[in-house]
Formats: structure tokens, sequence, C-alpha cells
């Protein structure tokens, strides 16, 4: 679904839009910098919810926003790793391709980020000892 938004989105960005996608992207940096996973959440949140508002699609923008901020939050309280500059760099991609990429090009690349960001996410996840373990031992 976020792959559709930012299609949808591509053709109505400004750059009046690319700043404040920028701005999100600095402000995550400089918290996964120093660590402060509320800052980063929420401009991470911020830059996804600009993206979705730019698809001029309110339906497909209220069915992310019922889906994407659980996730987030699930992903960064279960670890921390997932808050970090690079991360947060990652984002700069799209907006470059939300500046000057075209199809088949953009779908590709838009695909390979939001992919990464979901395989991290679930790495990370997946190498976190559960609490269960840590109850049996």
């Amino acid at each position: 679904m976020e792959l559709l938004s930012l299609k949808w989105a591509k053709p109505r960005v400004t750059n009046e839009d690319i700043s404040v996608l920028e701005i999100h992207v600095e402000a995550m940096a400089a918290a996964a910098s120093k660590k402060n996973l509320r800052k980063f959440f929420e401009n991470d949140l911020e830059f996804h919810r600009h993206c979705w508002k730019l698809s001029g699609n309110k339906y497909l923008e209220q069915s992310l926003e019922n889906l994407v901020p659980a996730l987030f939050a699930f992903v960064l309280n279960g670890n921390s790793e997932s808050v970090r500059e690079d991360v947060a760099k990652q984002h700069l991609q799209i907006i470059s391709a939300l500046k000057s990429a075209y199809e088949p090009e953009f779908t590709a690349i838009i695909r390979d980020i939001l992919s990464s960001f979901a395989i991290r996410a679930v790495s990370s996840l997946a190498e976190r000892p559960s609490s269960s373990d840590g109850m049996r031992k």
C-alpha cells in the first residue's frame, strides 16, 4: 500500500514537499545519533505520513494510518537496532526517487527501499530473545 501511495504522490510532489521530507530525515538522523527512539519514531512516521497525504487519496492515507504507526511502535519497542543514522539516510533515496526517477525504475527503487526497511525490522526482532526465553532460564 505504501508503494501505491508513493506512486500516486510522485506527480503531485512539490519542492516544498521535498524540503519537508528532508527536514524529517535530518531530524531522524539527529535522533538516531542520540539514540532518541521517540524522536526517531515521530520523524520517521511524519515522513511517511507526508508521503501518504501526497497520494491525494484519503482512503489510502487512512488505511496506512491505521496500520503503520502500530507497526513502527512494535518494531521500535522490540529492538532499538533499527534506530540508526543509515536507516534515516536511506529515506533520502525515497526523496531522490520522488524527484527524478521514472517508471519502471521508480517502482523498483521504492520497492527495494521498503523491502529493506521491512527485512531489517523483522531481522532485528528475530535476533532479540523473547521474554519467555528469559523466564525459562
